[in-house]
């Protein structure tokens, strides 16, 4: 199942780059996260682990970093492995477009397939999360 949303953020490409690129800062804006952990490698840079700790842990692979452009990790939890890639594009010097691409694959009991009232979860909390990284990159100083 594939997912995608989209905002623009009031802030330069540059700045929104800087900070989404370093995968620590998601504890700073997604809602249920309470720690960041780096297993290995350089923290953003492709092939470096991780894993977010909270309500449902994720371990997290780099797949490829072309910042201010995109960014591309994996997420592996109980049941679900996720594909995300976040793309940016400028609008103008102090504004960014912001797209979150992701991609769900469902194992265990599940079958690979997710419900109904799953999904609407999900795109629920995609758009949330997106909407919160967009606050918290315009509350940052420049």
């Amino acid at each position: 199942m594939r997912l995608v949303c989209e905002t623009d953020i009031e802030a330069p490409i540059e700045k929104t780059a800087k900070l989404l690129g370093n995968p620590a800062n998601a504890i700073k804006w997604m809602q249920g996260l309470t720690d960041y952990k780096q297993i290995s490698g350089e923290p953003g840079a492709p092939g470096a682990t991780f894993c977010f700790i909270g309500e449902t842990n994720f371990d997290g692979r780099i797949i490829s970093r072309d910042l201010p452009n995109e960014f591309t990790f994996t997420l592996e939890g109980r049941d679900t492995f996720v594909t995300v890639t976040a793309k940016l594009s400028v609008l103008s010097p102090t504004k960014t477009h912001y797209t979150l691409d992701q991609e769900f694959k469902f194992t265990g009991a599940s079958g690979g397939t997710a419900g109904p009232h799953v999904l609407t979860t999900i795109k629920e909390r995609q758009h949330k999360d997106v909407q919160d990284f967009k606050r918290f990159v315009e509350a940052q100083p420049s």
